[in-house]
């Protein structure tokens, strides 16, 4: 009888009620994530680019940024911040320079 496989989730710490905390670069300020390379360079899980439109990722270091352990659910909220932010801001009037 083989063993199961383990999958990437059985490599990945836990919270207090067993849920798996993956790692996320994410800037608290500005409610955006990096983008899919500095989550690469962080150690962040692959799987997550799909959950945050290209559109609300930041593709430098910034101030705020910080590395976040954060589940599934927790993820998905801030995906869903960060596209309502980015839909607001695209909903202002631009300022023309003279």
């Amino acid at each position: 009888m083989s063993k199961p496989k383990k999958t990437i989730e059985d490599y990945l710490p836990k919270n207090e009620r067993g849920e798996t905390l993956y790692t996320l670069i994410y800037d608290k300020e500005l409610m955006q994530p990096g983008c899919v390379l500095l989550q690469a360079f962080g150690g962040c899980v692959p799987d997550f680019g799909f959950l945050f439109s290209s559109e609300t990722w930041l593709l430098h270091p910034t101030p705020g940024m910080r590395t976040l352990q954060v589940t599934l659910g927790e993820a998905k909220e801030l995906a869903k911040r960060s596209r309502k932010r980015t839909d607001i801001a695209a909903s202002c009037p631009q300022r023309r320079s003279t």
